[in-house]
């Protein structure tokens, strides 16, 4: 039996009229006794509607296609403890953990690093490390365990910094001055851009404002002003527009309603391509998050991250 190409199903479409927005409305009512369709409209997300019908202006445009490789499964893991961390971390990975994700809670030293990452190659796998306001420290430590280790620096992928902006939303205080960490990063974007180019320096965290009960479109809205103000402040800094861009990665959070978090996350993705053209930088290379998500909403942090939060990452191209 035979099957329809694309060409077929295109010649015998073409074989019919287009049925306007006016018509298919005509053809829901009926199907719904009389009533309006626009009595199924709901709000989702907070404030955001899901119309009844849509018509082909209203597609979602795709910019740029699906990145390589499949997903990435990581969980926040606190590196308070070193020891504790280091089981949680090889724990993870022997049970099908594909990424890493550690969380700076106090001071940490190379010997606590060197701890953690005990009997894992740092290499291995994409490494992000979380560190408050300044990620300039962490950078460092990095580097010397992949030196101490023989691992080319070339070798990592991941994030290594911190958002600033974040931290100041979630406690309300910084240790040193706003512009101080914005020197720290463009200082330490401009390194890692020439020695260890897989690693991003510009994380921006909009946990914190769904936390404290920001809606989807609020959420995104301290995302995106966040990512401008980061922005602004690296080109402000001597940091050329598209190397800025390059150095950016995002957390959202995300609930198991799918459909509607990749709706989410594909709003977010046009936003950050139109902040980064306002500056000069390139769409294309806006157009990836290193990190898409961590899942966090209605209980799912319970069920997916026992040491904190999970997530999936990946470049949202593919979205």
């Amino acid at each position: 039996m035979g099957t329809l190409d694309q060409r077929t199903t295109s010649s015998l479409a073409s074989e019919f009229p287009v049925p306007s927005l006016e018509e298919w409305r005509a053809a829901a009512a009926r199907e719904l006794g009389g009533a309006d369709p626009e009595t199924l409209r709901r709000i989702v997300l907070g404030d955001l509607p899901v119309e009844p019908l849509y018509a082909r202006p209203a597609a979602v445009t795709r910019h740029g296609r699906a990145a390589a490789g499949p997903w990435l499964v990581e969980q926040e893991i606190r590196l308070g403890d070193p020891q504790a961390a280091n089981r949680a971390i090889r724990d993870g990975l022997a049970r099908g953990q594909t990424a890493l994700r550690l969380l700076i809670e106090d001071d940490l030293t190379l010997e606590g690093l060197q701890t953690a990452l005990a009997e894992v190659e740092p290499a291995a796998q994409p490494l992000s490390i979380e560190a408050g306001a300044a990620g300039g420290p962490a950078l460092a430590l990095l580097a010397a365990l992949a030196e101490e280790r023989n691992v080319p620096l070339e070798a990592l992928e991941g994030a290594v910094g911190g958002d600033p902006l974040a931290e100041l939303a979630r406690t309300g205080r910084l240790a040193h001055p706003l512009e101080a960490a914005w020197d720290a990063l463009a200082e330490a974007t401009d390194w890692a851009q020439r020695r260890a180019p897989s690693i991003r320096t510009a994380l921006i965290d909009g946990r914190p404002y769904d936390e404290a009960g920001a809606s989807a479109v609020e959420e995104l809205a301290c995302v995106i002003a966040a990512a401008a103000e980061t922005l602004r402040a690296m080109v402000a800094r001597g940091v050329e527009p598209d190397r800025a861009v390059d150095a950016f990665a995002f957390s959202l959070a995300v609930s198991s309603d799918a459909p509607l978090e990749i709706a989410k996350l594909r709003a977010a993705r046009s936003l950050w391509q139109l902040t980064a053209r306002a500056f000069g930088g390139a769409a294309d290379g806006a157009a990836c998050f290193h990190r898409a998500a961590r899942s966090n909403k209605g209980g799912a942090e319970e069920q997916l991250g026992a040491h904190g939060g999970a997530g999936v990452r990946r470049g949202c191209g593919g979205l």
